[in-house]
């Protein structure tokens, strides 16, 4: 269930440029389609996952409606907090799979990128992704900060619509104030 409160806050936070949006990587990359065509690809083209599809969706309608994206960075269990056009190759990892523990980005390597990157200026965050990844997220925020995260602790198809379901409230809720 979506809360009525966090859509109204999401879109106060976008209006204001105090929101930061988290999309989780996903194990469906483009090299699966593509075998061999190219090492590298801008990481925004790189996803094929559900949830980061609802995410890009997301942000394609509020330039569409407002004139601009929201601010979005990547949650790579290899790479850590990346930004959208950075060129990245294949990898198989998860946050999600137990056995991928020992490869994945450390906690120690997020909070160094959430610093060089300044990212406690943003005091609404919003996770694209599930629990594995908002469990990675919280330890990076000050106190304070709005962190929403509906799909956290939900099975996939349940994530899925949680997801849909805000982003299908935000634009019901009328975005065309900037």
């Amino acid at each position: 269930m979506i809360e009525r409160r966090d859509v109204e806050e999401y879109l106060a936070a976008f209006d204001d440029n105090r929101l930061l949006n988290i999309v989780a990587c996903s194990r469906a990359k483009i090299w699966k389609g593509n075998p061999g065509e190219k090492e590298t690809y801008p990481a925004r083209t790189v996803y094929r996952g559900g949830m980061f599809k609802q995410a890009i969706q997301c942000f394609a309608e509020f330039g569409k409606r407002t004139g601009r994206e929201p601010f979005w960075l990547i949650l790579s269990a290899k790479y850590g907090l990346i930004e959208p056009d950075r060129e990245i190759s294949d990898y198989n990892i998860s946050f999600s799979v137990s056995s991928d523990a020992g490869r994945t980005v450390s906690g120690e390597t997020l909070r160094s990128q959430w610093r060089e990157r300044r990212l406690e200026r943003f005091d609404t965050v919003f996770a694209w992704g599930g629990g594995a990844y908002a469990d990675r997220i919280r330890p990076l925020l000050a106190g304070g900060v709005r962190f929403i995260s509906p799909a956290a602790g939900l099975p996939i198809g349940r994530a899925m619509g949680a997801l849909k379901e805000f982003r299908e409230e935000c634009f019901r809720s009328g975005t065309e104030t900037q």
